[in-house]
């Protein structure tokens, strides 16, 4: 175990024992009570008040709940929180800190993969290493996935000649593993099959999609040539 504060070592050998195999104590429901209220925070108090709010709650959690899903659920919502650390300038410093303990103390938590999925809060440079060592550690493919994926992501921001490379173990290794809606493999294909930007100039017949409709049924593009389509790009950052 790494050096959470508060952990005897006795309670520290047990926990590092459990987590060696995958298992944890059982979660107690506060962590879904502290992020139920932080949705409703929001709403009155908007994302950075809410924050201001229940930091501490959710730091006392992560405390009490060190080697525990709970406790590490805690840290995940902490790291995501970084974010409110960019205007001082100490986001990427503190979330890199923060995400090599969290390796440390649950290298086997499938949960992991909410690291890579907070690829904005780090520097490039630290990103990759700390999605290297993740794919290591880690037992689970999903986790795995998500390393190749964000670092990819990163990269073609950062070193764009370098990401292809990670795009298509990603697809050849983990193509079938399930991301959101879709697959890894779909969204490496949209990395490396990029369309022809002359393709994509006013007056040129759109490029075929193909997916599926709000009712889960299969659709295309092109059957709706001759109407008017109305196309949300939209990003979750």
């Amino acid at each position: 175990m790494g050096g959470s504060p508060g952990l005897s070592p006795l309670r520290g050998a047990m926990l590092a024992a459990l987590l060696a195999t995958g298992v944890a104590p059982a979660a107690s429901g506060e962590l879904a009570e502290l992020e139920a209220k932080h949705e409703a925070a929001i709403e009155e108090l908007g994302q950075r008040g809410a924050y201001d709010a229940l930091r501490k709650d959710f730091e006392a959690l992560a405390k009490s709940g060190a080697g525990t899903e709970e406790g590490l659920g805690a840290e995940l919502w902490l790291l995501r929180m970084h974010w409110w650390q960019r205007p001082d300038g100490t986001m990427e410093s503190g979330a890199a800190t923060l995400a090599r303990r969290l390796l440390d103390e649950y290298p086997t938590s499938a949960s992991l993969k909410r690291i890579p999925e907070f690829d904005y809060l780090f520097d490039a440079a630290d990103f990759e290493n700390i999605c290297g060592r993740l794919t290591q550690v880690t037992p689970h493919t999903e986790v795995k996935a998500w390393c190749l994926f964000s670092t990819g992501k990163k990269l073609v921001r950062s070193a764009p000649e370098r990401a292809p490379e990670f795009f298509r173990i990603l697809r050849e290794k983990y193509g079938e593993v399930p991301y959101r809606a879709t697959t890894f493999g779909e969204i490496a294909a949209a990395y490396l099959d990029r369309h022809d930007p002359a393709d994509l100039e006013p007056g040129k017949l759109a490029p075929e999609i193909i997916g599926v409709d709000t009712s889960g049924q299969p659709m295309r593009l092109s059957d709706y040539r001759g109407k008017v389509v109305v196309l949300d790009f939209w990003g979750d950052w």
